[in-house]
């Protein structure tokens, strides 16, 4: 199912308001690589709420809406506002008791034109898919890019992301034979471009890498470094759920 993520121009300004600009960017990269990912739910009352913590003090807050657009089926999601936490505003609209009607006064939901943004879906669909070149690294997706293993961003043809544990295995691991990893990383990518959604195991000597490939928009997640296993199994690992907390790390040029 294709997603399609849009913005009100309240989300707009007060997502500048608290140096939020970049987090709707971040949800649509996780969702182009593990579709079946969004941002929480809010399941205490009706409405199709979800939201997205930013620095522990605020609330972005979205509505998701499904439909059929030119044959296929689409989810659009809208960021409404951004609520601080403690707020008398925030604190009003998670009450269960709160209304529906009352609830989307306070986010602008009752403001919105889904009419708007179905055209805007359809219009993006009929066009010609072209190849797009990607956006530069940003400072700080520079400083994730795990330089121990001699892996830089142009190395590979596909976009490859980092969780956070993967940066610290790299930081903290003793590597005595992983010289030759990035060309051992792409090869196996290129070899399994068309395998399903999940985790896929690169072994090394002593070593074994821990990778998540979600193939709408070829996308593959490093995640863990584990000691190699003898017998060759992970199964109590690949029960892990898709992985949520990455950045890009080698996007090609």
């Amino acid at each position: 199912m294709n997603n399609f993520i849009f913005t009100t121009h309240r989300y707009d300004a007060e997502a500048k308001r608290y140096s939020a600009s970049d987090e709707v960017q971040k949800v649509r990269e996780k969702m182009e690589a593990t579709p079946d990912y969004e941002p929480d739910r809010y399941k205490r009352f009706p409405g199709n709420y979800l939201k997205v913590r930013f620095n522990n003090n605020f609330r972005l807050i979205f509505t998701r809406k499904e439909e059929k657009i030119n044959g296929q089926n689409v989810r659009i999601y809208v960021a409404l506002c951004v609520l601080k936490h403690g707020d008398k505003e925030y604190d009003k609209f998670k009450l269960a008791s709160t209304s529906e009607s009352e609830r989307d006064k306070i986010t602008g939901k009752s403001a919105l034109d889904w009419n708007c943004y179905i055209k805007a879906v359809k219009e993006e669909l009929s066009k010609p898919e072209a190849t797009c070149p990607k956006p530069n690294l940003s400072e700080a997706e520079n400083n994730f890019i795990s330089t121990q293993l001699n892996i830089n961003h142009d190395l590979f043809d596909v976009t490859i992301y980092e969780t956070k544990t993967w940066i610290q295995d790299v930081q903290e691991v003793e590597f005595t034979d992983f010289s030759n990893a990035a060309s051992t990383i792409e090869n196996y990518i290129l070899e399994h471009l068309d395998s399903k959604n999940g985790w896929h195991t690169i072994e090394f000597k002593q070593k074994a890498i821990m990778i998540f490939h979600g193939n709408k928009g070829q996308t593959w997640v490093l995640d863990h470094i584990l000691d190699r296993r003898e017998d060759g199994t992970y199964e109590d690992y690949k029960k892990k759920k898709a992985p949520v907390d990455f950045q890009r790390g080698y996007p090609f040029d």
